[in-house]
């Protein structure tokens, strides 16, 4: 496949999200087009392998049912059932940029916008900022981090009733920018 990644889970109910997609921690399963927590799992990550992601891009999801949970970024398995990486964690309560060290979120950035069904959640980085989107804007202030260097584009979520649709996920050029009449 070729980035973008992008998948709208519009297909008959499975026990997987398909080839595309690695569960890292527990699992996901599709249910009447769209991606759920397997029954009864709490804490499930999974991440888009059909392509290789650099160390800058992004990862957004619509946020069916929001249950704790949302985008990753730069997520990597240092084991069977271990997570690393970054989370942007949507509550319709209140949402916060996350570090996953081993399965356990770090906040790093907190009182962010709350989230509705519906919504639209972005988190990317580029070089060591992370950056969190609800609906295309930016919420919350740049945030650094520079712990993971490397990892894929995908999702987690802390609750099994998250339900998640409309994953995208791409890299992001971050090379020389010229300005016509520049030198």
């Amino acid at each position: 496949m070729a980035l973008p990644a992008t998948d709208n889970f519009n297909r008959a109910d499975a026990g997987t999200l398909g080839a595309n997609w690695t569960d890292q921690l527990n699992g996901y399963s599709i249910h009447v087009n769209a991606a759920e927590p397997e029954t009864g799992s709490a804490d499930n990550a999974a991440y888009w392998s059909a392509d290789s992601f650099g160390a800058d891009h992004y990862s957004q999801i619509k946020l069916t049912t929001i249950q704790d949970g949302g985008p990753t970024v730069r997520i990597a398995g240092v084991g069977a059932g271990t997570v690393d990486g970054y989370l942007l964690s949507c509550q319709a309560a209140a949402t916060t940029i996350q570090r996953l060290d081993n399965d356990t979120g770090t906040i790093l950035q907190s009182g962010l916008a709350v989230f509705s069904n519906g919504d639209t959640a972005k988190l990317q980085i580029v070089g060591t900022t992370l950056k969190a989107y609800k609906n295309g804007a930016q919420i919350g202030s740049d945030q650094a981090d520079a712990t993971y260097a490397s990892g894929s584009a995908g999702m987690y979520n802390y609750s099994s009733s998250a339900v998640f649709d409309d994953f995208e996920a791409d890299n992001i050029s971050s090379g020389p920018r010229y300005i016509l009449g520049s030198h």
